[in-house]
């Protein structure tokens, strides 16, 4: 019977391995399968890549073997190679760190004329390729002209004489998202999550494109180089859940089914299922068979029970997971209110500052040409402003902009002279001049009757102006959006009146502001006024219909989600809170939060996210709880059919005994052998049963005596693990409470020093991120490790005060040695070497702030444990793992 038993248990646990073990192999086999397309594709692309890069890298070193000739041959060169490479932008060649030629340039206008002196962002290329001697690529770099993600490709030249002395170089700034997107490797529409980094000859590795993380999963690669570059391309595939989800289901119905199937099989073979006719003998008993009723007893609760329980773990999970989320998509909404608090505080800035200026004269408004200057260098050193602008009571406008859509975010420069001349648009060089005219804005176009100006007049103060369509170059797509900002009108000196200046952000680059926050997040995020009306969004929907000159409403709003999130915020009067909303189906969650600019508007910002990113950890979690259900619901049925065989078996045989003892059959012998004792015992005489009975009672005390004692030993284990933190098995934060308020007392009756530490391991979420919780709890523990093994004497406690947190009390220890404690606790876990590539010092440290409660100071202990938090908080300012005293 037992070895049955046995063996019934090991077929059911290999059966649903098996089925676990298939279920895995069958997603590694379908990631295998889409990774295997994804690298064919990448392969594909980064070779189309690879060919594009290697030709302008040859191309470059063409021109500049050409040079030492002489530069006339240069312009068709430069023409030839643009005209090869589409994403080719610009060609240029610099005399030592002067650039002398740019090709083609129309749209190259800041490259003409500069001094790569006056920007180290590109000097530590300039440097390589001089040091190498030959052609070295830079990336990533954001291109002067378009302010888009670039490569620049350089090659030295030398000195035609050929004393090897450096005459200059020539360089090459490519559109690398243009061309990224042109290879097939565009980021936002590929079936696969792309990174890509590049290797320079020094070792120092840059990240040019997505998530350095993705390099540490099992991905599809591609490598080649690019000049001095080895260049990495690294991909995921994007699997479609559903798909992940319905295999997964199909293959875990045929593994139980399987496994169901041969586990009846075998318990029919081994005779534990009777599928026999009943007895004759029954025939007109009343009730049902004892093995029958045994059955029902033990197979009708356990699956409700097993099942029920495994549901609450579920919930539970799901419950947690979704805990987490609100508080990391608060968190994320207050970040984001915070960047954009400091986006919208630029134009407020600016046009304080520029008021001042005028006021102060120290730039003179009548001198167009410098006044021209100073706005495009403001522009320039702030790149969220869209339009800087000032606007005359003659009607005559000056304004520096960088265009807000586009792929061309070149300065530029307009200009209307008088009240009827129409606004000229041009580009500006790096030394903020005027350059060449692009075009020419709107013939109708008056600054005294926009917005900004009236606003300004009437308010006669600083004032934000609502948001308002650019009417000053309609005709250009990259200004068909709207802009919001600050005015203020101008005034000199003597308070003579000399124009209204405004500075604004196009609402176009607050949405693409917004989709850079919420990229990999799989969310949406927006920002509306008060009353509704849509500032941007994460998303690719506009926020004002151009056509019909309306602005859009978030009830109104072409995505679901945010109309969802705008009924949900209007039923509720609160300025900021958490929310789940359904949306075709699904479930996601939302977040607001409400922004205030000064003396402006209340803003709205709101975040919603996918629950469904909670489906991996809740669907592993219900894949385990499923499992363990059926496992535990089908070994109490081997159990049932086991006990009921087991039992019903002695009373058969006793039945079938007494029926031959009713025919006559006297020698009959009774059926003794059996393992139930109740059954025996019936064959036993009255002294046998009285003696059997004794020794229960006997057993029966003895057991209690054990389990007294059992519990007695209990009860006292749990009072220990009352102050003991779990996880750590130092003192926890009730306990510390308890005998920090004794110390202290005591302290202040004998007139001696105590010490408090607060001490938290740095970088610890990174390390968590890194390693996962339970390498986390294991770094816990050494740490705690270190301040128990310091903490020995009487009065001495080190304490768990919350998460990477610690505490440690120190009785009648003054300053001095506090200090050599602290230090020496601090160097304790630095030699405990645990690895943390997060971390600047490559392991993990610990930040320690201590105060001393002495003659002087602090009177409570409240006050002890802020002066403590605040020395920990000036430890982890000065770079952490340090220690720091309170004053």
């Amino acid at each position: 019977m037992r070895a049955n038993l046995l063996l019934a248990v090991m077929l059911l646990l290999a059966g649903l391995g098996l089925t676990a073990g298939l279920e895995q192999q069958d997603r590694y086999r379908l990631e295998r399968a889409h990774l295997a397309e994804v690298q064919e594709a990448l392969t594909q692309a980064g070779q189309r890549l690879s060919d594009a890069l290697d030709k302008i890298v040859a191309q470059n070193r063409q021109i500049a073997r050409t040079l030492p000739e002489g530069l006339s041959a240069l312009p068709r060169l430069a023409q030839a190679a643009t005209a090869a490479h589409p994403r080719l932008v610009s060609v240029v060649v610099a005399r030592q760190l002067k650039i002398i030629f740019v090709s083609p340039e129309l749209g190259n206008e800041p490259l003409i004329g500069l001094d790569y002196g006056l920007h180290p962002e590109f000097m530590g290329g300039i440097n390589r390729a001089m040091q190498a001697g030959d052609t070295v690529s830079d990336a990533p770099v954001q291109l002067l002209q378009t302010e888009r993600l670039g490569l620049i490709v350089r090659t030295p030249v030398y000195d035609p004489e050929g004393n090897d002395s450096a005459w200059g170089h020539v360089a090459m700034g490519v559109d690398l998202e243009g061309l990224l997107a042109d290879t097939g490797l565009n980021t936002n529409t590929s079936s696969f999550h792309l990174a890509i980094r590049n290797r320079r000859s020094d070792g120092v590795i840059r990240t040019l494109v997505g998530n350095q993380a993705l390099f540490e999963r099992h991905h599809a690669t591609v490598l080649f180089p690019v000049a001095d570059t080895s260049w990495e391309l690294a991909a995921t595939p994007r699997i479609p859940m559903e798909s992940v989800r319905s295999r997964a289901w199909l293959v875990r119905g045929l593994g139980v089914s399987l496994t169901l199937g041969s586990l009846l099989l075998f318990l029919w073979r081994r005779g534990v299922i009777d599928l026999a006719p009943p007895d004759p003998a029954w025939k007109g008993a009343q009730g049902m068979s004892l093995r029958t009723l045994l059955l029902m007893v033990a197979l009708i609760p356990v699956p409700l029970l097993v099942g029920l329980a495994g549901w609450l773990s579920y919930s539970a999970s799901r419950h947690a997971a979704i805990l987490l989320e609100q508080r990391q998509v608060n968190e994320l909404g207050g970040q984001l209110r915070d960047k954009i608090s400091a986006f919208f505080d630029v134009p407020r800035r600016v046009a304080s500052l520029n008021a001042e200026i005028i006021r102060a004269q120290l730039m003179n408004p009548d001198d167009p040409e410098a006044l021209a200057r100073f706005l495009v260098l403001q522009v320039r050193q702030q790149p969220f402003l869209t339009f800087l602008s000032l606007g005359t009571p003659q009607g005559e406008y000056l304004a520096a902009s960088r265009p807000p859509q586009g792929s061309d975010r070149s300065l530029r420069l307009m200009e209307r002279r008088g009240e009827d001349n129409q606004v000229q648009v041009y580009r500006v060089d790096d030394l903020n001049r005027r350059g060449n005219l692009v075009a020419e804005g709107s013939a109708s176009f008056d600054p005294r009757h926009r917005p900004w100006y009236t606003q300004a007049l009437e308010s006669n103060s600083l004032k934000w102006y609502p948001p308002a369509r650019y009417q000053v170059f309609p005709s250009s797509p990259a200004y068909d959006t709207l802009g919001m900002g600050m005015s203020v009108p101008l005034y000199d000196s003597h308070r003579r009146f000399v124009g209204v200046l405004t500075a604004d952000v196009a609402l176009s680059h607050l949405g693409q502001f917004l989709q850079e926050q919420m990229a990999g997040l799989d969310g949406v995020a927006f920002l509306a006024e008060e009353k509704g009306a849509l500032l941007a969004t994460s998303g690719d929907e506009k926020v004002f219909d151009l056509k019909d000159n309306a602005r859009l409403s978030v009830d109104h709003s072409l995505d679901p989600h945010i109309r969802a999130a705008g009924t949900r915020m209007a039923q509720t009067l609160l300025p900021e809170g958490t929310a789940m909303l359904d949306v075709d189906g699904e479930s996601h969650l939302l977040d607001w939060q409400t922004l205030s600019l000064p003396d402006g508007p209340r803003l709205r910002l709101g975040i919603i996210l996918s629950e469904a990113r909670l489906a991996g950890p809740v669907e592993q979690a219900f894949r385990t709880v499923g499992y363990l259900t059926f496992a535990l619901w089908l070994l109490g049925i081997i159990l049932a059919l086991f006990a009921t065989h087991a039992l019903a078996q002695p009373l058969l045989a006793l039945s079938r005994w007494a029926r031959r003892l009713a025919k006559g059959d006297w020698q009959a012998p009774p059926p003794l052998e059996s393992p139930i004792h109740e059954v025996v015992s019936l064959t036993h005489t009255l002294e046998s049963m009285a003696d059997h009975l004794r020794r229960n009672t006997e057993g029966l005390e003895e057991r209690v005596a054990e389990r007294t004692l059992a519990l007695e030993a209990a009860n006292r284990k749990l009072e220990a693990l009352s102050v003991t933190d779990g996880l750590t098995g130092i003192a926890n934060r009730r306990h510390f409470d308890e005998v920090a308020a004794a110390e202290w007392s005591r302290a202040e009756r004998a007139a001696q020093p105590l010490t408090l530490m607060m001490l938290d391991v740095d970088f610890f979420k990174l390390y968590n991120d890194h390693y996962g919780h339970p390498t986390g709890d294991t770094a816990l523990q050494r740490v705690a490790a270190v301040l128990a093994g310091a903490a020995r004497r009487p009065g001495d406690l080190a304490a768990r005060y919350g998460g990477e947190e610690f505490v440690l009390l120190a009785a009648n220890t003054d300053r001095a040695a506090a200090l050599v404690l602290a230090e020496k606790i601090r160097q304790g876990v630095w030699d405990l070497a645990v690895a943390h590539p997060s971390s600047p010092y490559g392991r993990l440290t610990l930040s320690i702030g201590l105060a001393l409660r002495d003659s002087q100071g602090p009177d409570t202990l409240k006050a002890l444990l802020a002066r403590a938090d605040d020395a920990l908080y000036r430890a982890k300012a000065a770079g952490r793992n340090k220690v720091e005293a309170g004053d």
